[in-house]
């Protein structure tokens, strides 16, 4: 996350510059309910306004969908430098988070995961050593879901994900950028436990294709 605050900033500071005192005004009374009480009147400028919203966790170095909001009824031609700078964090937190170039939008959406963790069956437990989920973990959910193997590997990819989720929380990019990263660690997990049947059906051979041409570079330099 580290990386992306010098873009984020400027970015803001772009914005607050770019603003007349009357279109200050008009995004502060639109983010009134935001900010906390008492501090408004400190905000003078749309430098300290924004720092407010972002100290309050409203708007991120990964997330400026609230500033997007804001801006499009007051300024909407400052949209364009909010939109450019998604873009570049999306190309660079893809690089960061080792996803293939080209295959950023490829997500692991919780309908995946259900559908994946379905057809798991009995190999579910080797999956989850292949993405390192503790063997206490393994054990306390083929406990508490004994009667169902479809429910055994669902609980354990969702758990694997939300610890994968954790990990990446540092990382730049937000949501889609980590469900692209998850996406593309489940096709290698899934071929080292050897349930590429299930890693084709569910990804294609994209990722696989992507990890072999890159490895390939690495070896020829």
């Amino acid at each position: 996350m580290a990386l992306m605050k010098i873009p984020f900033r400027k970015l803001l500071l772009t914005i607050s510059k770019d603003l007349r005192d009357e279109e200050f005004q008009e995004l502060k009374l639109l983010c009134r309910d935001l900010i906390p009480p008492g501090k408004a009147e400190g905000m003078t400028t749309g430098q300290l306004l924004f720092t407010g919203l972002e100290e309050a966790g409203i708007i991120t170095a990964g997330d400026v969908t609230l500033l997007k909001e804001v801006l499009e009824p007051v300024r909407p031609d400052l949209l364009s430098k909010v939109e450019e700078y998604e873009r570049r964090i999306a190309g660079t937190a893809a690089v960061v988070q080792n996803i293939p170039t080209g295959l950023e939008g490829k997500l692991l959406t919780d309908e995946l995961i259900n559908k994946i963790g379905c057809n798991l069956a009995r190999d579910w437990r080797s999956l989850g050593r292949c993405l390192k989920v503790k063997n206490d973990d393994i054990l306390k959910i083929a406990s508490d879901y004994r009667d169902s193997l479809e429910e055994q590997g669902v609980q354990m990819l969702f758990m694997w994900f939300k610890d994968y989720g954790a990990a990446k929380s540092n990382d730049m990019g937000g949501d889609k950028v980590m469900r692209a990263s998850a996406a593309n660690a489940l096709d290698e997990a899934l071929r080292k436990a050897r349930l590429s049947s299930i890693a084709d059906k569910n990804f294609g051979r994209d990722f696989l294709l992507a990890r072999e041409k890159a490895r390939a570079n690495i070896g020829n330099q």
